[in-house]
């Protein structure tokens, strides 16, 4: 993982699988990952991405239907997510497969969403 990665914002994991939200990215020496309440810093070398699974896409109140993962957004856009062997792509409005760079990480789909809507991908519990 390379800090370029990640944005404030971002769910990663730290070096004992224990879930962490980045608050600040750093640079001195090296980069720093300042995260949660606590204010702990990390090493880039200490966290690690969470895997996209199922699980998280329904955390992130995506809904499985006819194949595909579908989230609506404003009632206008449907995102769609197709499991592949590489990853996920994520397609808006689409109904069939779209070229794209496959995507594997928590944060990566949520960069995603960011850059695609200006809004957080929030947690549906």
């Amino acid at each position: 993982m390379e800090a370029r990665e990640l944005r404030i914002g971002n769910l990663i994991y730290d070096y004992n699988n224990r879930l962490i939200t980045v608050i600040a990215i750093i640079k001195e020496d090296c980069y720093f990952i300042e995260c949660n309440e606590n204010h702990s810093k990390y090493l880039l070398e200490d966290i690690n991405p969470i895997p996209l699974t199922e699980d998280w896409l329904e955390i992130f109140g995506f809904k499985y239907d006819y194949g595909r993962w579908e989230k609506e957004y404003y009632n206008e856009y449907v995102f769609e997510i197709e499991k592949i062997p590489e990853g996920c792509i994520l397609s808006i409005n689409c109904g069939e497969y779209t070229e794209g760079k496959p995507f594997k990480h928590v944060h990566q789909l949520q960069n995603l969403y960011f850059a695609l809507t200006g809004e957080e991908l929030t947690i549906k519990i």
